[in-house]
């Protein structure tokens, strides 16, 4: 049985990569519009992934710049993340579960057993 680790900055790079092909449609809404989906949904990645507090995965994520690497002028606010959750948290969790399976596929690794995560 091989082991394959995969790291947070692999999986929610794979996520906005993913997102950004098949984004899914939403709605016409009022006032300004400074994220695009792909955006919402790989922050909102992180922080499921990361297992902590909205604050402190937002903090890390500014820490080690990863808000630029998904296409973000600046880290969004904790308020903001947790209205994103209400309605784009099944389709993150959707997006997470797709590209745990295409990078499995992808490094080689021949017939998928199982996947664990052991990020918590």
């Amino acid at each position: 049985m091989q082991i394959c680790w995969l790291g947070r900055f692999t999986i929610v790079k794979a996520i906005y990569k993913l997102a950004k092909k098949s984004s899914p449609s939403q709605g016409r809404k009022r006032g300004p519009k400074m994220y695009i989906t792909a955006s919402k949904i790989a922050v909102l990645a992180w922080v499921v992934l990361s297992h902590q507090s909205y604050r402190r995965a937002l903090d890390d994520l500014k820490r080690l710049s990863m808000y630029r690497r998904i296409g973000l002028e600046r880290v969004p606010s904790p308020a903001s993340v947790s209205r994103w959750k209400k309605s784009l948290l099944a389709t993150a969790v959707l997006l997470i579960r797709l590209s745990f399976y295409r990078l499995a596929r992808t490094r080689g690794r021949g017939k998928l057993l199982a996947i664990v995560d052991g990020t918590g």
